[in-house]
C-alpha cells in the first residue's frame, strides 16, 4: 500500500507540474499579446497623430474601434510573421556536403535549351557560389544589377535558395512598409469618425466638443487628416517600392554544371563581371582537366563576357593561383589588370572575405591570393 501511495503521489505531482507549466505559458502569451496591443496603440497614436481627445467618450470609443479593426490585427500579423521567419532561417549545418564534386559525372541536371529559354537577363555571375556569401554582398553593392549564382552541389543550392527567400521575407516584415491607414486602404473611416464626432457634438451641445478635436481634424496649415494620411501613404508606398527593388530580389541561384551548360544560361557578350573564387584545386595531375580554369573554359568565359568585362579569381592555394594566372595570362583574349588599378577596385577585398572558403582560410591563417583579369576589346584595338 505504501508503495502504491508513493507512486500515486508522484504521478499527482507530475500532473500538477504540467498543469502549472501550461497555465504559465498561456498567461505569458496573453500578457505578451496585451503588451503588443498597448504598444501598437501608443505607436499609432503618437507616430500617426491620431486624434483621441480625452473629453469625448463617443469619439474615444469610435477611434478605439478603428484601431482595433484596422491597425492592431496588422501589427499582430506582422509579429507572428516575424516569429515564423526567424524559426525558418536556414542553417549551414543542415546543408553540409563534401567539397569535391566530379563535374564530368551525371548529376541529373535540368537546364534551359538556350538563354532565351532561361528568360532572365544576367549582369554578373558567380561560378561555384557555394553558400552564397558573395551573392548577398553583391546584392547590396549593386542593387540595379542581376546576379546569378551557379552551383553543382544540391544541398548548397537549397541553402542559398532558402536564404534568399528568408532574407526577402525578413526585409519585407522589417521594412518601413506603410501601415494601411484609412486613406491608402481605400476606406473613409477617418471621414466617418469625423462626421460622427460632429454629429455627436451637435446633439450633445458645443460644450462637449473641445477645441482639441477641431485642431486634430484640421491642422493649422489647413490640411485635413484625410489629405495628410493620403500624403503619408503615398510617400511610404514610394519608399516601399524603392526598398523592394533592392530587397535581395536581384540575386538568383541555379543548380547546374558550369563546365557544360554555361552558354545555356548566358548569351554572348552579356556579363560585366564573372567570379571564380576559391575553386576546387584538384591537386592530382590527372584531375587538372576538371579545374574550372582551363584553356577550354577560358574560351567559354570569353564568349559570355562583355568587351572589357572583368574576371575575378581568388584562392588560398598558391600552386593553384600560379596555374590560374599562367593559364589566363597565356590567353591573348585576356589581360591582367595592373596592381594599382586592382587595389582601387571596390571588390578587391570582397573576393577574399565573403565566401565560406575564405573564412576557413582565415581561420587556418592561410595566405589568400587574388587577381583581376579583363577581356580585351579587340574591336576598339583594331579600330585604333
Amino acid at each position: 500500500m505504501t508503495v502504491i501511495v508513493i507512486v500515486t503521489g508522484r504521478v499527482t505531482v507530475i500532473v500538477i507540474v504540467r498543469v502549472v507549466v501550461r497555465v504559465i505559458v498561456v498567461v505569458t502569451v496573453i500578457v505578451v499579446v496585451r503588451v503588443i496591443m498597448i504598444a501598437s496603440t501608443y505607436y499609432l497614436t503618437t507616430t500617426h497623430h491620431l486624434p483621441i481627445p480625452h473629453y469625448s467618450t463617443t469619439y474615444h470609443l469610435t477611434t478605439y474601434t478603428t484601431l482595433t479593426t484596422h491597425y492592431l490585427p496588422q501589427a499582430l500579423r506582422l509579429f507572428t510573421q516575424s516569429l515564423i521567419i526567424f524559426m525558418k532561417e536556414p542553417r549551414k549545418r543542415d546543408h553540409r556536403q563534401r567539397a569535391h564534386s566530379n563535374p564530368f559525372s551525371d548529376h541529373y541536371i535540368t537546364y534551359p535549351i538556350s538563354p532565351e529559354a532561361y528568360g532572365r537577363k544576367v549582369d554578373m555571375v558567380d561560378i561555384g557560389c557555394g553558400y552564397g556569401g558573395l551573392l548577398f554582398e553583391l546584392s547590396a553593392k549593386f542593387p540595379d544589377k542581376t546576379i546569378l549564382g551557379m552551383e553543382i552541389r544540391t544541398k548548397l543550392v537549397d541553402y542559398v535558395q532558402q536564404k534568399i527567400e528568408y532574407l526577402r521575407s525578413l526585409h519585407h516584415a522589417s521594412s518601413n512598409a506603410p501601415i494601411e491607414t484609412p486613406s491608402n486602404c481605400g476606406s473613409n473611416v477617418t471621414k466617418e469618425i469625423t462626421e460622427k464626432v460632429r454629429d455627436t457634438a451637435q446633439e450633445e451641445g458645443p460644450s462637449n466638443m473641445p477645441n482639441t478635436t477641431t485642431r486634430s481634424i484640421t491642422s493649422d496649415s489647413g490640411v485635413s487628416d484625410d489629405q495628410r494620411y493620403a500624403q503619408i501613404g503615398e510617400k511610404a508606398g514610394a519608399e516601399r517600392k524603392a526598398l523592394d527593388t533592392s530587397a535581395f530580389s536581384n540575386i538568383h541561384v541555379v543548380k547546374t554544371n558550369s563546365m557544360k551548360f554555361l552558354p545555356n544560361y548566358l548569351p554572348k557578350t552579356s556579363i560585366e563581371k564573372m567570379f571564380i573564387l576559391f575553386p576546387d584545386p584538384h591537386f592530382k595531375k590527372k584531375k587538372h582537366k576538371a579545374r574550372i580554369i582551363s584553356p577550354f573554359m577560358l574560351d567559354i568565359y570569353h564568349y559570355v563576357l562583355k568587351d572589357n568585362g572583368l574576371l575575378y579569381i581568388s584562392t588560398d592555394v598558391e600552386e593553384l593561383f600560379i596555374y590560374m594566372v599562367e593559364c589566363i595570362g597565356s590567353n591573348p583574349m585576356f589581360a591582367r589588370v595592373p596592381q594599382h588599378v586592382e587595389e582601387k577596385d571596390s571588390l578587391f577585398n570582397v573576393i577574399v572575405e565573403t565566401t565560406e572558403e575564405s573564412r576557413k582560410a582565415e581561420m587556418k591563417r592561410s595566405r589568400k591570393f587574388r587577381a583581376i583579369f579583363q577581356k580585351r576589346d579587340l574591336n576598339s584595338a583594331t579600330g585604333q
